[in-house]
C-alpha cells in the first residue's frame, strides 16, 4: 500500500477518533495500559531493539572487551519506555475516567493547582499544577499558566474530510517518538502517521507492540525512514492537520516552508500553528584539562 493510500485511509478515521468521548477514551487508554502490562515478555527485547540501542551508542567495539557502561544503557532504555507509558497512560485514566463521572477521585494534576498573584501590580493571577513526577527518578515537572486576561490566538487548521498527524521521529532517545504519539492520540484524538528517524528502524519492532490498541483502532500508523522525497510527499498530502517533528531549526523551517507551498490559502499563522518542534536539549557541557582517547 502506498503512503498516499495509507493517508487516506488514516484520514477516514479521523472524525470518528475525534468524536471520542470521555468514556471512550478512559476505554482506550486503559486498554494500552494493560497491552503494556501484559506484554512486557515480548516489548522488553522485541526486534533486538535494546541490543540495538547500544550498538547506535557505540558501547561495543568489535574484537573488544564490552564496557561496563552497557548493563546501564540496557537497564536505562527499558526503564524510559516504561516510565512513558506507564505514568503518562495512568495519568489519562485517571483524567478521563473523572471526566466521565467514573471515578470521584479529582487527578493528582489538578489536586496540585495554585493560584498566584503576578507582582506587577495588576490584578492579574496565574495557576500552576504540581510538581509531579514524570516515572523517571530525581525528574519532576510544573505548569504555568498564561496570565488571566491574557489574549491567545488559536487557530484551527483541521480539514473538512479529517486530519492527520505527522510525527517526524526523535533519533536522539527511544521513548520520545512514543511521548509524541501518546501526546497527539489521548491529548489532541488525532490519528497519527509515525515516520521513525533513520537512526532508530529498530524501533518499529517495539512500537508495534506497545502500541497495538491504537494500530488495530485504525487511528496509528507508523513506516521506517525513505528519504527526503518520500517525506516531502508525506507531509504534501492534503489531509495533513499537524506536523510534530524533534530535530533542528532548519528541518523545522523546512517543514513550514513545505506547508506554504502546498496550502497557499493559509497565513503564516496558520502555517506557524500546524508544527509543533522539539529542537534539542540545550544542555551545556564543562570539559575539564586532561588527555582524552579519540573515542573519549
Amino acid at each position: 500500500m502506498s503512503s498516499s493510500e495509507v493517508l487516506d485511509r488514516l484520514a477516514s478515521k479521523s472524525d470518528e477518533f475525534s468524536s471520542y468521548c470521555a468514556s471512550d477514551m478512559a476505554e482506550l487508554c486503559n486498554a494500552l495500559l494493560t497491552n503494556f502490562r501484559n506484554r512486557e515478555h515480548e516489548w522488553s527485547d522485541a526486534g533486538n531493539w535494546r541490543a540495538k540501542e547500544i550498538s547506535l551508542f557505540r558501547l561495543y567495539e568489535k574484537d573488544k572487551t564490552p564496557s561496563g557502561t552497557i548493563p546501564l544503557v540496557l537497564s536505562q532504555s527499558k526503564q524510559l519506555i516504561s516510565a512513558t507509558m506507564s505514568k503518562f497512560i495512568s495519568t489519562c485514566v485517571e483524567s478521563y475516567e473523572y471526566e466521565a463521572g467514573k471515578s470521584t477521585k479529582k487527578p493528582q494534576f489538578l489536586e496540585k493547582e495554585k493560584n498566584v498573584k503576578m507582582e506587577d501590580g495588576s490584578d492579574r493571577s496565574y495557576s500552576t499544577y504540581g510538581p509531579l513526577s514524570v516515572g523517571v527518578p530525581y525528574t519532576s515537572f510544573e505548569l504555568h499558566t498564561l496570565p488571566t486576561k491574557e489574549e491567545q490566538a488559536s487557530v484551527d487548521i483541521k480539514s473538512k474530510t479529517g486530519s492527520i498527524t505527522v510525527i517526524l521521529g526523535a533519533g536522539n532517545q527511544p521513548q520520545l517518538s512514543l511521548f509524541d504519539v501518546l501526546q497527539r492520540t489521548l491529548v489532541h484524538r488525532e490519528v497519527v502517521f509515525l515516520k521513525h528517524h533513520p537512526l532508530r528502524p529498530h524501533l518499529i519492532a517495539l512500537y508495534t507492540i506497545l502500541l497495538e490498541p491504537l494500530i488495530k483502532r485504525g487511528f496509528l500508523h507508523q513506516i521506517l525512514d525513505s528519504g527526503i522525497p518520500e517525506t516531502t510527499k508525506i507531509l504534501s498530502h492534503k489531509s495533513i492537520g499537524h506536523v510534530h517533528m524533534t530535530g533542528s531549526l532548519a528541518t523545522d523551517k523546512a517543514v513550514r516552508t513545505l506547508i506554504s507551498k502546498v496550502k497557499p490559502h493559509l497565513s503564516q499563522s496558520e502555517v506557524d500553528g500546524m508544527v509543533s518542534s522539539e529542537l534539542g536539549a540545550c544542555t551545556p557541557c564543562i570539559f575539564s584539562d586532561g588527555k582524552y582517547t579519540e573515542k573519549e
